[in-house]
């Protein structure tokens, strides 16, 4: 059985998932973070059965029960795990609390699945940014609105739905490849067609690239991710985000192609920039912000 770890979130959802040592023993159980919003609890533990155990230990009931006064729906938990067939949720009770397994629900605005990937909350997302995309259908198709006006309108309203939560994305290729397909959508939207040879045609890939002159949807992304890294490296040693990136997960790794994670896609990013010995250099602001905006230059999406 995997490490669990169970999230409470009122009045939405409880996640319970599979995580490795946050370099502490995980039968005990942490405070809410200082950087969570109130109700907000999290308890590692090795299996769901020690899981209630603690739970009852150190009666969080009590705090549950208040936090659940006006909750109208049942809680939810969902496990992060591989999928296996024949397995059919199930619902689980703890001091006479119910709580209903799912296979995916949203916590703090991300989509959360069973197979714990970025890339069923990025196609949310997209189509978020889609729907906003039609409202603005027109003003992006008017002739008397200039370019500059829709490009900002594009990074100001539409672009931020996409990248919400983008921050801690592990970005594999072909997710990078929808997000470019995406932003060249709307960016021939807004550059509209070329007269060539007495035909109008669509712009190529090059010349939107040629002419929006601006970090592409990825190396934001990308940019993003670095931030989030210095920013996580400055923390307090007792912060658990801190915590969580400083883990060396004990056991064995299963046999064939491992999962790209996350810290792994980021120090690839630093190597393509040129940066070593990052972990030093991110607990300086001033030189980990000169990083982030070679970074904007010189990442880039396929």
């Amino acid at each position: 059985m995997s490490p669990v770890s169970i999230t409470e979130s009122y009045p939405a959802f409880a996640r319970i998932g599979l995580r490795k040592n946050h370099g502490r023993n995980l039968n005990q159980v942490t405070s809410p973070d200082r950087d969570s919003n109130p109700g907000h609890l999290v308890l590692p533990s090795d299996s769901l059965t020690v899981a209630q155990q603690v739970w009852t230990k150190y009666q969080f009931e009590k705090l549950i029960m208040n936090l659940l006064k006006n909750t109208p729906s049942v809680p939810k938990y969902g496990i992060v795990r591989k999928k296996i067939s024949g397995v059919c949720n199930k619902d689980i009770i703890i001091n006479g609390q119910k709580y209903e397994e799912v296979d995916s629900f949203k916590y703090l605005g991300v989509l959360i699945t069973q197979e714990n990937t970025a890339d069923t909350d990025m196609r949310q997302r997209i189509a978020g940014g889609n729907r906003c995309l039609r409202a603005l259908n027109k003003t992006l198709r008017a002739r008397c609105i200039s370019k500059k006006a829709k490009l900002t309108l594009y990074k100001t309203v539409v672009r931020p739905i996409v990248l919400y939560g983008s921050e801690t994305w592990t970005l594999s290729k072909k997710m990078e490849q929808q997000l470019m397909t995406w932003e060249r959508k709307i960016l021939r939207k807004i550059y509209g067609s070329k007269y060539e040879n007495g035909h109008w045609r669509i712009r190529y890939n090059t010349e939107l690239k040629t002419q929006y002159k601006s970090p592409d949807i990825v190396a934001e992304i990308k940019a993003r991710r670095l931030e989030w890294l210095g920013h996580v490296i400055r923390m307090n040693d007792q912060r658990i985000p801190k915590k969580i990136l400083n883990t060396k997960p004990e056991g064995r790794r299963n046999i064939g192609r491992q999962k790209l994670r996350w810290l792994d896609g980021v120090e690839d990013d630093l190597r393509t920039v040129g940066v070593r010995r990052w972990r030093q250099k991110a607990l300086v602001g001033q030189e980990w912000t000169k990083i982030l905006r070679e970074a904007k230059a010189r990442l880039q999406g396929p």
